[in-house]
């Protein structure tokens, strides 16, 4: 049946899941031979992820959960689909829900597979593990709470910086004694995590620095949330 099998578990990802035996596979291409494979997954925009966290194990909560959205049993999951997204942890607005799908979105696609899903909610529960520490029971947290939560994560972000982004959530509360919700922190990081993502595509020789022009600039400042 389909969402029955664990993900690693015999018949995910294998000829039949779902399907009579020799099928293609479960999120196999569109038209795909009988027993074909799943498609390759390029390296999403995430990669800061993976070289700061590395892959977390599975949990069959966030593969269920993923088994629910994908209503078109297509493999991964789209931005409509998300709309419905349960985080593990609280729930997120749908502004929120927009920003941390865009961090590990396939840049090509706009599709989510069952392991960059994975990485998502691990990410969510992470940011939501950080931000209760931090308020210690509040709420919000302070302006000036930010950047350590940032931190914490391997997000560095120097303090001017994180008061423009939470200036551009709003506006009118552009002040370092402004308090902080979850859900803008989830805006906050989204930021800042595509910002370092688009930093380590364009670094090529990894030497931390590089050379835009002005039209590279103007579409590298386009690409953030």
């Amino acid at each position: 049946m389909y969402g029955a099998p664990g993900y690693g578990a015999p018949g995910y990802g294998a000829p039949g899941y779902g399907a009579p035996m020799g099928a293609p596979a479960y999120g196999a291409p569109m038209g795909a031979p009988m027993g074909a494979p799943m498609m390759a997954r390029p390296a999403g925009p995430a990669m800061w992820y993976d070289s700061m966290w590395g892959c977390n194990p599975m949990d069959q909560a966030i593969e269920a959960e993923f088994f629910r959205l994908d209503r078109d049993r297509s493999g991964t999951v789209d931005l409509y689909e998300m709309r419905n997204f349960r985080a593990a942890t609280r729930s997120l607005s749908q502004e929120a829900i927009r920003a941390v799908f865009h961090i590990f979105a396939e840049p090509a696609c706009g599709q989510i597979t069952i392991d960059l899903f994975r990485r998502m909610q691990q990410f969510v529960i992470a940011c939501d593990g950080v931000f209760r520490n931090m308020g210690r029971g509040r709420p919000q947290i302070s302006f000036e709470e930010v950047a350590p939560c940032l931190a914490q994560l391997q997000i560095p972000a120097p303090p001017p910086a994180v008061l423009w982004v939470v200036g551009r959530i709003d506006s009118r509360h552009c002040s370092p004694n402004r308090m902080v919700s979850f859900d803008e922190f989830i805006l906050v990081v989204a930021f800042f995590a595509s910002a370092r993502s688009i930093f380590q595509r364009l670094d090529r020789d990894r030497n931390g620095t590089i050379t835009l022009n002005e039209m590279d600039f103007m579409n590298t400042v386009a690409g953030l949330p």
